[in-house]
């Protein structure tokens, strides 16, 4: 049981290069399609955001957006600060590393339209009733545990992919390709739809 658990923190102990891409490019497409039959879309590789209106394919967009950026962002900078980094371990690393988001995916149904008007009106007025958008907050506790869940394994992929041994280089450039991933992706996401 405890090993089950462990490759859930950990799957690239045993699982990297291609399978895991395939593995984590199966797991974008089901995290895609159940998101955006729930109205739940990944902006970069930290944001969830409940959108209506938005068609699959721009949820395809979006994930792709996002492992397209990452991918060559944590590659490079493996290359810059270690020895012997494979693009095939870090591409099949990082995109397994999404795995969680289907999760936040799945549990998008609980977002109704009418939450965003009843929390401004909630704000506005001051007065705050938890019971009537409580789907919403069960979401967000979900979709910051899949978030927190998802950096840590991206973690776990560029320390292992690299070599890098635990140490404050390795958390300092860590950092780095999630601020680097994220500025990138949200300018080519707002050049996609235009905003």
């Amino acid at each position: 049981m405890s090993n089950h658990f462990n490759l859930m923190f950990n799957p690239f102990v045993r699982i990297a290069g291609y399978k895991a891409f395939l593995i984590g490019a199966i797991f974008l497409l089901l995290t895609a399609i159940v998101g955006n039959s729930n109205h739940i879309y990944f902006i970069g590789i930290v944001s969830v955001k409940s959108i209506f209106g938005l068609q699959l394919h721009d949820a395809l967009m979006l994930q792709a957006i996002a492992i397209g950026v990452a991918v060559p962002v944590f590659y490079l900078i493996g290359l810059l600060a270690a020895k012997g980094v494979r693009f095939q371990d870090m591409l099949g690393t990082v995109t397994l590393s999404r795995f969680p988001c289907l999760i936040s995916a799945a549990f998008g149904f609980l977002v109704k339209k009418e939450h965003e008007t009843q929390l401004m009106e909630m704000l506005l007025s001051g007065k705050i009733d938890f019971t009537a958008t409580l789907g919403f907050w069960v979401f967000i506790l979900i979709a910051i545990s899949g978030s927190i869940w998802s950096i840590a394994l991206l973690y776990k992929a560029f320390k292992i992919s690299t070599g890098i041994k635990q140490s404050a280089k390795l958390t300092g450039l860590f950092i780095a390709g999630i601020l680097l991933t994220e500025c990138t992706a949200f300018v080519l996401t707002k050049s996609y739809f235009n905003l």
